[in-house]
């Protein structure tokens, strides 16, 4: 994905200081610069609307400060970047998903679009496998919304864990008490990919991605009125697999069952970014409550019976 990159440089006299800038195709043209870059920090210090402009920008640093080129009128591409400079490659794609129920032998009559039968359990778990660690490398991250595997026995569990690429954090579900009994030994424990077998587990977690201005409410179960939904903040849930919740707002369930695929952010975005935001207090839901505590009981039956839709 980041192939495309390029990357120029110049050092600042007599130090180990660097100014770079990453000029990223990814989504067209964007360009930005890390600053008062040493052999392992940096940080975002300005954006530019094109490469040109960036390198102008440079010009007084060159002409009147005596800054040095690096890799300046001749940048180096991802895979030239020098040992010194590692934290500037492939940045670690972030990944959603839920509901995967390796070994469950019964899944694919249940969800059938994107799961063909098998002849055993471990089939079915290895093809889940391979499609995870397609897409998921190492490095990258995902939040997994809960019903890992359906199987009884924790080695079971742990076997299909240690093969799933990547820095795996779990929000628990249903079909997770093995899992949640057993946290601290599935924490520590290393997968073949050199990560915890789970780097962390939640019941619900409040996700904020502050470097791409988002904050999301991961939990296994879809939430009627989640926290920040009147001001944007995604809820991202699994459970009902290829169904959608009914809710309003900027709700998504990752399920693997509906989508077959991991959901990165940008699919996310493509979904959820031109949904209003919700706010509950003044809305037609509401019911006008009596300050008569016997006429109020009265008044929430009502209620639970339309809800319901019994009257």
């Amino acid at each position: 994905m980041y192939q495309e990159r390029k990357f120029f440089a110049i050092l600042k006299p007599n130090s180990s200081t660097k100014k770079i800038l990453v000029h990223d195709k990814k989504d067209g043209t964007f360009v930005y610069q890390y600053a008062n870059i040493n052999a392992k920090y940096g940080s975002y210090d300005a954006y530019y609307n094109n490469l040109d402009e960036a390198l102008s920008s440079w010009q007084d640093d060159i002409d009147d400060k005596g800054w040095q080129e690096i890799f300046y009128f001749n940048p180096i591409t991802h895979d030239e970047l020098p040992d010194n400079l590692t934290f500037l490659k492939e940045k670690p794609m972030i990944y959603f998903t839920s509901d995967l129920h390796f070994s469950h032998k019964n899944i694919a009559k249940f969800c059938p679009a994107f799961r063909t039968p098998f002849e055993s359990v471990e089939k079915m778990n290895d093809e889940l496998i391979g499609l995870w660690n397609e897409t998921v490398k190492p490095d990258d991250i995902v939040y997994n919304l809960g019903d890992v595997s359906f199987s009884h026995n924790l080695k079971e569990i742990e076997a299909v864990l240690k093969e799933l690429n990547g820095k795996h954090h779990l929000i628990l579900g249903n079909h997770d008490n093995l899992i949640a009994q057993n946290q601290e030994r599935l924490l520590k424990q290393i997968k073949n990919d050199g990560n915890p077998l789970l780097s962390s587990i939640h019941h619900y977690l409040k996700l904020n991605l502050r470097e791409l201005k988002r904050t999301l409410i991961l939990f296994h179960y879809p939430i009627d009125e989640w926290d920040g939904c009147h001001k944007g903040y995604y809820h991202l849930h699994g459970h009902i697999h290829d169904r959608m919740a009914k809710v309003k707002g900027k709700i998504l369930n990752v399920g693997f069952d509906l989508h077959g695929k991991l959901l990165t952010l940008d699919d996310i975005d493509e979904f959820l970014q031109d949904l209003p935001n919700v706010s509950h207090f003044g809305s037609d839901d509401e019911i006008v409550l009596n300050a008569d505590i016997t006429t109020n009981k009265e008044l929430i039956k009502q209620e639970l019976l339309k809800i319901n839709g019994l009257l």
